[in-house]
Formats: structure tokens, C-alpha cells, sequence
């Protein structure tokens, strides 16, 4: 493994498209063209990554984080580092979640990491098994009796 990584870089998000997204509020407009790649901790993140706060108790961390943007209730803004691109908004995590699913949106789609297509050859599907049309089957998966997919 090259990248420790799960999934395909994504071809990221502007800020400017993360407040469509989410409905933030931007504190600075200078900033609306940055771009966002990945996601991250406000502790790992680095200057392309986005990060949450929600809690007071990581309020530590927002003051050393690298990150380019963080999305934040309105009460933490003022701790933010002049190089975070602060995004406002009522529900930090829920905005996040929603960004990190547009940025990451063959995630939500059930792939096979050996690019079978149906039942591949190594498969065990049991004779009583329901496997509907589409399903894909990876090699040394076993789908037992009476299961449905």
C-alpha cells in the first residue's frame, strides 16, 4: 500500500461550496475559493483539511490546529487561529457529516475492492440464499443459508 489512505482522493470542495452546502456563514469572503480535500481532527488537520468544533472541551486544539477551514458555533469563533477559515453554523458535526459525504461520496456506495462484478469465482452463496439482480459477491465472502442480499 502506497497511501494509507481508504479512498480516492477527492477533487475537493471550495469554501464558497461548502456554505451552499451547509448554510454556514463565512467570517471571512476572502477565503470563499480555498479548497478543501480531506477531512480531519482539528488536532491532525493541516491547511487543506476541514474540522469541527463543537465541543468546549477541544477549545486546546482550535488554537493549535493547522486546518484551512472549521466549521463552529458562533460562541468559539473568536479562538479561531487567523489562518482557519471559520464557518459558522447552528450544528457543526451535522454540517460536517454532510460535507464529508459530498467529499467522499463513493463512500456511500458499497463497491468490491477485487472489481468483481455478481458472484465472483471463490464466492460461497448457499444453494437456500436470496441474491438479488446487481449484488456483487466478493471472492472468500460466504452469504449462509436463508440469508437475503
Amino acid at each position: 500500500m502506497t497511501e494509507p489512505v481508504f479512498f480516492k482522493r477527492p477533487i475537493g470542495l471550495s469554501v464558497g461550496e461548502i456554505v451552499t452546502l451547509t448554510g454556514a456563514t463565512v467570517r471571512s469572503i476572502a477565503h470563499r475559493d480555498r479548497r478543501i480535500y480531506d477531512i480531519a481532527p482539528l488536532d491532525r488537520a493541516g491547511p487543506s483539511d476541514l474540522s469541527f468544533l463543537e465541543n468546549s472541551r477541544y477549545l486546546e486544539q482550535l488554537a493549535s490546529t493547522r486546518a484551512g477551514a472549521c466549521l463552529m458555533a458562533d460562541r468559539f469563533a473568536d479562538r479561531a487561529p487567523a489562518h482557519v477559515t471559520v464557518l459558522l453554523v447552528r450544528e457543526p458535526y451535522r454540517a460536517f457529516v454532510t460535507v464529508a459525504r459530498a467529499l467522499f461520496a463513493d463512500a456511500m456506495r458499497p463497491s468490491s475492492l477485487f472489481d468483481a462484478k455478481g458472484v465472483a469465482s471463490g464466492a460461497h452463496v448457499h444453494p437456500s440464499a436470496r441474491v438479488e439482480n446487481g449484488v456483487t459477491i466478493d471472492p472468500g465472502a460466504v452469504v449462509g443459508p436463508g440469508a437475503e442480499i
